[in-house]
C-alpha cells in the first residue's frame, strides 16, 4: 500500500438532555483528545487487521469515543463526504 495522508475535516455532534454545574455538555477538550489520536497518525496502525482504516470507519470510532456524541462528519474533500450516526 502507498503511505499517503488526508487533510479531513470532522464535525462532532453531541446531545444531551443535562448540562453539568459549569454549563457544559461536552468538554471540547474530550472531544480534541478523540480526534487527535488520530491526527498525523497511521491508521493501519490504530485499526484492527480486520477493519479497514475508511472515513466511514474513523466517524464511527471518534463517536464511539465521546459521551454525548451521536453523529461525526468527516469531509475528504469536496463531495467526499460522510456521516456515522448512533442508532
Amino acid at each position: 500500500a502507498n503511505r499517503h495522508g488526508h487533510n479531513w475535516k470532522i464535525t462532532v455532534y453531541c446531545r444531551g438532555e443535562k448540562l453539568n454545574s459549569l454549563g457544559i455538555l461536552v468538554d471540547f477538550r474530550d472531544i480534541k483528545k478523540a480526534v487527535s489520536f488520530f491526527d498525523h497518525k497511521y491508521l493501519n496502525d490504530l485499526f484492527p487487521e480486520d477493519e479497514n482504516p475508511t472515513a466511514e470507519n474513523l466517524a464511527r470510532r471518534i463517536c464511539e469515543s465521546i459521551t454525548y456524541c451521536y453523529k461525526v462528519k468527516v469531509i475528504e474533500q469536496e463531495g467526499s463526504i460522510c456521516e456515522y450516526v448512533k442508532d
